[in-house]
């Protein structure tokens, strides 16, 4: 790897400064930034880091868990492709902070609704939150499609379980899930006042007026397999959430109101930054950001956010 990458060993170096250099050779040499899908304030958070005080950019190399799964993983969103054809255009220009790394950017939006449910917290009561706080954006999507359908792909959008990719089985599970609530087999004051919203409604009724009910029987056997299919689907801990103009998404668990969607030259997947006015260089005038982590936005995965080549892209300072 060293031949390839061009890292030569220094043992003279801290463990920050070789994580740093490693993660720049890695963008430089692969032309992506998917390697930033191992980092961000999520990773900081979910693992116990070795190395204190790394960039947001910068994955702890020591640490290994199994906890968060990267979007950008080979295999899970091979078809996404945020920022077109563009090769990242990064450049590290602050003399004596290597940690601060300058890129271009497209900002698409902001985060204004979060739902405190994660995918690892009880999987029936976290869709039925989820479903309450896409009702918000109402009946139709901004991307030109009914909101249930970018909600059941929003939520089957990491294709590690073929068998719940499907829109019939996604919009059944709701129907059985509801069913299983009215009948006491559920936690059942908490799910069905979350079940009780437009989106939720039109999901089951979607279902229903393409296909029957399933037997009785088979309620509680489905609803478990839909749920573990659920959470094969969306590895890691994910937070749904809704940005001003209605995008829905699913971002790290540390997603909060005011984190802005930003598109950056050569992610094939677009990321969630947190915008800070704390001053990092007398170079830096104005504002530099955190990296929370990547995110699935519907609408904007395959490069319909992309700007022109001269406009809209923005320089940004992340640390």
């Amino acid at each position: 790897m060293s031949a390839t990458y061009d890292i030569k060993p220094d043992y003279r170096k801290s463990p920050r400064d070789v994580f740093i250099e490693a993660t720049k050779a890695v963008i430089l040499r692969d032309e992506t930034l998917d390697i930033c899908g191992l980092a961000g304030l999520a990773h900081m958070s979910v693992a116990e880091t070795l190395v204190k005080n790394l960039p947001s950019w910068v994955p702890d190399f020591g640490v290994y868990t199994e906890a968060f799964v990267p979007m950008s993983t080979p295999g899970l969103c091979t078809d996404f492709d945020a920022a077109g054809d563009s090769l990242p255009s990064c450049a590290w220009p602050l003399d004596g902070r290597p940690d601060v790394m300058e890129l271009s950017a497209h900002l698409v939006d902001s985060v204004t609704l979060v739902a405190q449910q994660t995918n690892e917290s009880h999987p029936t009561a976290c869709l039925a939150e989820w479903t309450k706080v896409a009702s918000s954006v109402g009946s139709r999507y901004i991307a030109g499609m009914s909101t249930v359908s970018a909600f059941w792909r929003t939520c089957t959008a990491l294709r590690t379980s073929v068998s719940f990719t499907s829109r019939e089985l996604f919009m059944g599970f709701y129907t059985i899930l509801n069913q299983c609530t009215s009948d006491g087999r559920l936690h059942s004051e908490e799910v069905a006042a979350l079940l009780d919203n437009p989106l939720a409604r039109q999901i089951r009724l979607a279902f229903q007026l393409n296909r029957p009910l399933p037997p009785r029987p088979l309620f509680e056997a489905i609803a478990d397999d839909a749920i573990n299919a659920f959470l094969a689907t969306v590895s890691g801990q994910r937070r749904f959430f809704v940005t001003r103009q209605g995008y829905i998404g699913l971002g790290p668990a540390e997603t909060q109101c005011g984190d802005q969607v930003h598109i950056l030259r050569g992610a094939r997947l677009p990321f969630l930054l947190r915008e800070t006015r704390s001053p990092i260089h007398p170079q830096v005038d104005g504002a530099a950001y955190r990296m929370v982590g990547e995110a699935y936005v519907h609408g904007i995965t395959r490069g319909e956010a992309v700007p022109g080549a001269k406009t809209g892209w923005e320089k940004i300072f992340i640390y």
